[in-house]
């Protein structure tokens, strides 16, 4: 498959099913991949909106899960888009986040921000949350199964995880194959679906108490994009079909299937609500 300028391979788990990236990168690549300018790391600015439609949703997602605010970790935080949206939503929850990049780390502590430069394996046996978050980042790690297990030793008595991330049995991952933008080659070592979600769930220990999905254009909108990018060699209609995915009027005649997507939870993004099956010790 072709993406990110560059030829990479997926391949299928033919005991699990499970759709992950054959070869991967190799470490000293990771600075090409995620470099100072990926989006990730830069603070999210808006004319006419403060925070970002997913945060906000995904903000009120996590605090009506819990019956009192607590300590929040956001694993992968980036620039710290999600952190400003929860504290400015929800001020009584303490919350703070690792990245693994040094860029997106001094990002967010300039923002003022509880962040610091970590990988999930690497934080304190001593530290604890009552909630946290890897959005959009457990698709990322090399080991899934393996960071969904430490991290759920760091939750308190009645901790939960949160996750979301893109699904290849969505109903965008469907319509535009190939250029589903869910696939995000090379960055993506791991692709789901949701049975592929389960079964990672399951062999971690850690039960699914809630799934959400939540109502986004971003994905058809973006996957868009790439099918007229690559498909439209003609620079006039290139240009007119591309300024067309950014318009209020698409928005307006997907927004149906949007809908419907969400509700039978094939969009492209699934969230999960977890906890593990043998709770933490209280701290």
């Amino acid at each position: 498959m072709l993406q990110r300028g560059g030829m990479f391979t997926h391949r299928r788990c033919h005991t699990c099913h499970l759709i992950y990236q054959s070869p991967r990168p190799v470490p000293a690549a990771l600075s090409s991949i995620y470099p100072p300018s990926y989006q990730a790391y830069q603070p999210f600015s808006s004319r006419s909106h403060e925070h970002r439609t997913d945060h906000i949703q995904l903000a009120h997602f996590v605090h009506q899960q819990h019956h009192h605010p607590g300590r929040l970790l956001d694993v992968g935080c980036g620039a710290g888009d999600f952190l400003v949206t929860m504290h400015s939503l929800y001020p009584t929850w303490q919350v703070s986040g690792i990245d693994f990049h040094q860029q997106a780390v001094v990002t967010a502590q300039a923002r003022g921000l509880d962040v610091w430069q970590c990988q999930p394996e690497q934080l304190a046996p001593e530290n604890s949350w009552d909630a946290i978050t890897l959005f959009h980042v457990l698709e990322h790690l090399p080991n899934p199964s393996q960071a969904l297990q430490q991290l759920a030793q760091r939750l308190t008595l009645g901790g939960k995880l949160y996750v979301s991330v893109p699904v290849a049995d969505s109903w965008d991952a469907k319509l535009f194959r190939d250029y589903w933008v869910g696939w995000d080659l090379p960055r993506h070592f791991t692709v789901f679906e949701q049975a592929t979600l389960h079964r990672l769930c399951h062999s971690s220990n850690i039960q699914i108490t809630q799934i959400w999905c939540y109502y986004d254009s971003y994905f058809f909108q973006e996957s868009l994009r790439w099918l007229i990018n690559a498909q439209l060699s003609r620079f006039t209609i290139q240009r007119i079909a591309l300024a067309f995915t950014y318009s209020r009027l698409l928005r307006l005649l997907i927004a149906p299937y949007l809908a419907l997507a969400a509700r039978y939870q094939r969009a492209s993004v699934i969230v999960l609500a977890l906890e593990p099956n043998t709770p933490p010790n209280e701290k």
